[in-house]
């Protein structure tokens, strides 16, 4: 098995210098700790703690520890991503019989830290989702063995528990227990072109190296909505009668979470958890946004134990989770409440870098003051002007799609090369 593992995992945001422990066995002389493929520190005698300097900027990292042996050969290596979202559920996809690219089953196999059973599943071939009954066992729909093709089964489990399971095949390509994909969110220009795998081909590349389009796909979006605590008197002031109901509404592919900006409190030890109470899913079948925000009522914690900057954070991880066409919205009134150890500065950088849009919504002006910790603001204090905010929310959304690539990088090291400036990435 492996001779190392880490002994410290990491949930919620990490930035600045922080330590990271091993465990490894006895034949183990020297231990390497790789941050972002560069080479931090080599530690040659137990304790075999590593001071790991994150920086000041709020980024995805790839960490990476590799144990050697006395002789200096490699004895094994552990791995993790810091800032990126983490499956709690783990699978894999098993294809049996069918000829010719006719009749293929596939089985979906899977464990999770939640639930035996998953609540929902949605299994999606070349971009296009399929009907699927149970995904323990469905047969795939007639495809052309001689190509490349790419197989994705998303499985939800209780207590927020996502999970997703990828396989690619066909076309020569013998698939790896190890192979990864990744999800790159762009946004197209209108009436741009950017709707298969053969027209973004050879668009995309991390540090000059072209990247394999494998799949394109529309597929749901999600909406993180995080709210100032402060303004919620003045929703209710425009509270939605019956006929209001709908005002602001999303497109029906269009989903929102509501992420609450108190940190749960764990009532052991009274330290704050890095995790934010959400909401299930809203549809747009249920109410318009100025509905939902006025029905899902905030938290009942003090207003001065707001953490409008780290919510967000935590949002924009959320929002990219599932690998869906995403976009975070903040609503906020003057001079919010926030205690948050992070500057909206650094996390406005960190949704940049995982190319979530962030929106800000204001009820009333902002003072410049506010405006310069988050960004222009979109006022949002009249029904008009909600909708109005509302549709260009939409619209972003309509226009992004998911591009998956071959091979997990990091997502600010992807980038767009050549061809017409219609596509950029989502930002």
């Amino acid at each position: 098995g492996a001779m190392i593992t880490f002994a410290t995992f990491f949930l919620g945001l990490i930035i600045g210098t922080v330590p990271v422990d091993v465990a490894v066995d006895e034949r183990v002389a020297a231990v390497e700790y790789f941050l972002d493929d560069a080479l931090v520190v080599r530690i040659e005698a137990p304790p075999w703690r590593a001071e790991v300097p994150f920086g000041d900027g709020l980024e995805p990292h790839e960490l990476l520890a590799v144990s050697y042996d006395a002789e200096g050969a490699e004895l094994g290596r552990a791995h993790q991503w810091i800032n990126l979202s983490r499956p709690l559920a783990e699978g894999h996809i098993l294809l049996d019989g069918g000829e010719g690219g006719r009749g293929v089953t596939a089985r979906v196999i899977w464990g999770s830290v939640a639930s035996e059973t998953p609540s929902a599943a949605r299994v999606v071939f070349d971009g296009r989702e399929l009907a699927v009954q149970d995904p323990r066992q469905f047969t795939l729909p007639d495809h052309d063995p001689e190509r490349l093709h790419y197989l994705r089964a998303e499985l939800e489990f209780d207590g927020n528990v996502f999970s997703a399971i990828d396989l690619t095949f066909g076309g020569g390509f013998i698939d790896h227990a190890e192979s990864h994909e990744m999800a790159v969110p762009i946004a197209l220009a209108d009436g741009a072109r950017g709707d298969s795998a053969e027209e973004l081909q050879g668009r995309f590349a991390v540090d000059g190296k072209p990247l394999r389009v494998l799949a394109v796909e529309k597929g749901p979006a999600e909406v993180v909505l995080v709210r100032d605590k402060a303004v919620q008197p003045l929703l209710d002031e425009a509270a939605p009668g019956p006929d209001l109901r709908y005002v602001a509404s999303l497109k029906k592919d269009q989903v929102v979470r509501f992420l609450e900006p108190f940190a749960r409190v764990d009532p052991r030890t009274g330290i704050d958890y890095e995790l934010f109470p959400r909401s299930g899913e809203l549809s747009g079948h249920g109410g318009g946004l100025l509905w939902h925000l006025v029905t899902v009522r905030p938290s009942s914690q003090a207003l001065d134990r707001q953490r409008l900057a780290e919510a967000v954070g935590v949002a924009g991880i959320m929002a990219s989770a599932r690998s869906r066409r995403r976009a975070v919205v903040l609503v906020i009134g003057d001079r919010p409440a926030d205690a948050s150890h992070l500057a909206p500065s650094t996390v406005r950088g960190y949704l940049e870098a995982l190319r979530v849009p962030l929106f800000v919504w204001s009820l009333g002006e902002l003072s410049q003051e506010t405006q310069a910790r988050w960004g222009p603001a979109r006022d949002v204090s009249t029904h008009a002007r909600l909708e109005s905010a509302t549709g260009e929310l939409a619209r972003s959304l309509d226009r992004q799609r998911i591009v998956w690539v071959e091979g997990m990088h990091l997502p600010q090291r992807v980038t767009i090369a050549g061809g017409e400036p219609s596509v950029a990435l989502a930002r």
